[in-house]
């Protein structure tokens, strides 16, 4: 698999309009814990620890390493043990 890049990431456009959205203000350790590895530079840590794993252009492109390993910490601290549980319950969370 192809490795993905956060800043490289494509999106589709959304359906809504964010303001008609509501957001809810999240969980304080949560902002806090992205702000510590955001400034700790986790994404490039995980990138370049994972990137002989990964093909340069075969494949389709995976979710990136650093997103992985985020969506693992959030389940190990809300006690889940599978990991196609918390994969299952982000993807119902993204997809709206």
């Amino acid at each position: 698999m192809a490795m993905g890049t956060r800043r490289q990431r494509q999106r589709q456009e959304e359906l809504w309009y964010r303001r008609d959205l509501a957001e809810a203000p999240g969980h304080p350790f949560y902002r806090r814990l992205n702000k510590v590895l955001e400034q700790a530079g986790f994404e490039e840590f995980c990138e370049g620890r994972c990137r002989k794993f990964y093909h340069e252009k075969l494949g389709r492109p995976s979710l990136p390493p650093g997103m992985y390993f985020r969506v693992m910490l959030l389940g190990f601290f809300e006690g889940i043990e599978s990991g196609f549980v918390v994969f299952a319950a982000v993807s119902a969370d993204r997809a709206g």
